[in-house]
């Protein structure tokens, strides 16, 4: 939305009130590395007097185009505080933060069933490891009686060395059951952790309101920022003007 040559002659044109070149100067000045998304964050977060765009009071606009008269109204229409484009503005933002808090919380999600798995298999190889233990110890334990029942003849060699085996391996079992175990429970650990931050998530997605009316702020929000791009550009074409 450019201004045409109709609507700004040279002659007419080369005097602007000066109240009214002031107000318009500090506003393009304002906006001038603001896009829309900063400047209705900006008016948004609040703050004192001196942090909102439209600080300064505005004085009759005067000496100026039409157009340049209707892009001021536009932009204080827009963002003015308590505006119905800023309110909708701070509701999509509102639901936008809620969507990347859904996706937080199914991403904890998937890390404590992805933790839960672990625990399974830890706790598979845990179980084996007990079967084969109360195995050797059960082998343990029958070699003891050979060697108890053979004891009259004399002839336990071959047992005791088949004991001595039978004794070591229930010790590497034991010892293979033990460091297993140690893995469970450092597992079980990390689920505790992820499954408190999946709670933390959850609650935080709680206190992020489902709000109606997506599709209705979502038209307003970008025809407000379509007209406020055309309008700070109209208002910086009209500044060069009067150099």
């Amino acid at each position: 939305m450019a201004i045409g040559a109709d609507e700004l002659p040279f002659h007419d044109w080369q005097v602007v009130d000066p109240a009214s070149m002031a107000y318009i100067r500090h506003l393009v000045e304002s906006l001038e590395h603001l896009t829309f998304d900063d400047a209705c964050m900006l008016q948004l977060d609040g703050g004192d007097n001196a942090s909102d765009l439209f600080n300064l009071h505005r004085p009759v606009i005067t000496g100026v185009p039409h157009d340049v008269a209707s892009a001021l109204n536009t932009l204080e229409e827009i963002l003015s505080r308590g505006s119905p484009t800023l309110e909708a503005y701070q509701r999509e933002d509102i639901r936008e933060t809620r969507v990347l808090q859904e996706e937080k919380v199914r991403t904890t999600m998937a890390e404590v069933r992805y933790i839960d798995g672990l625990v399974d298999e830890h706790m598979d190889a845990v179980e084996g490891t007990r079967a084969r233990l109360h195995a050797a110890r059960d082998t343990k334990q029958q070699l003891l009686e050979k060697i108890t029942a053979a004891a009259a003849d004399g002839d336990v060699a071959s047992l005791e060395l088949e004991l001595s085996e039978a004794e070591e391996s229930e010790a590497a079992l034991l010892a293979e059951f033990m460091n297993q175990w140690q893995s469970v429970l450092a597992v079980h650990k990390h689920r505790g952790v992820a499954k408190n931050r999946f709670e933390d998530e959850v609650v935080a997605l709680m206190a992020i309101p489902q709000l109606p009316g997506h599709s209705e702020d979502q038209h307003l929000v970008g025809d407000a920022e379509e007209r406020y791009e055309d309008s700070v550009l109209l208002l910086d074409e009209f500044l060069d003007m009067q150099y």
